[in-house]
């Protein structure tokens, strides 16, 4: 179903058969595919133990940190073509409603889980390159979202993401939150 925007299925997409978590993972992302909804998967809980992989407490959008790393320590992912879930969208939910101060605390949460992983040494290059691009879509919805009213704050989330994330952006993107009025020179 496909409302608002919000579209779980997944069926007739990919290969029905196994693959490794990395590379399931940026075929999702390369074609729209991916959903961070843990609901959407079926875990084996010893493989769950075995990489300690548990939900971040108290922060909102904890499945898009808990569902990205489960792929990525996954040697073996399959995919079923069939759908097993029903999506309800309701009103006033985390996703329906407005976007706010807790929303933006949660996704830099998980940015910031994200970016721990991608210091950690021996990890592949291919998944190094995932962790930069899920961290970089996560801080472009951010800013996209963000109320920009409130200019203190808006600023302030700019220089987390220019400050602490400034190796996942784009030098561009970086240069447009940084140093506005010299982007926008260029540009024109």
């Amino acid at each position: 179903i496909d409302t608002n925007g919000f579209n779980y299925i997944r069926a007739n997409k990919y290969e029905d058969k196994t693959y490794l978590g990395c590379e399931i993972l940026k075929k999702q992302l390369s074609t729209g595919g991916y959903r961070s909804s843990a609901c959407l998967n079926l875990i084996n809980k010893k493989f769950l133990d075995s990489i300690k992989l548990y939900f971040y407490p108290k922060i909102l959008h904890e499945d898009e940190l808990f569902t990205f790393i489960l792929y990525l320590k996954a040697q073996k992912v399959g995919l079923y073509n069939e759908k097993f879930f029903h999506r309800r969208i309701r009103k006033a939910s985390i996703m329906t409603s407005k976007f706010n101060r807790n929303r933006v605390d949660g996704y830099l949460t998980v940015c910031r889980e994200l970016h721990c992983q991608l210091q950690r040494y021996n990890i592949p290059s291919t998944t190094k390159q995932l962790l930069k691009e899920r961290i970089y879509y996560i801080l472009q919805v951010i800013i996209n979202n963000m109320d920009r009213t409130n200019i203190e704050y808006y600023n302030e989330i700019k220089n987390i993401i220019t400050h602490e994330f400034k190796n996942c952006i784009p030098h561009q993107i970086y240069l447009k939150l940084k140093y506005p009025l010299i982007y926008n020179m260029f540009i024109y």
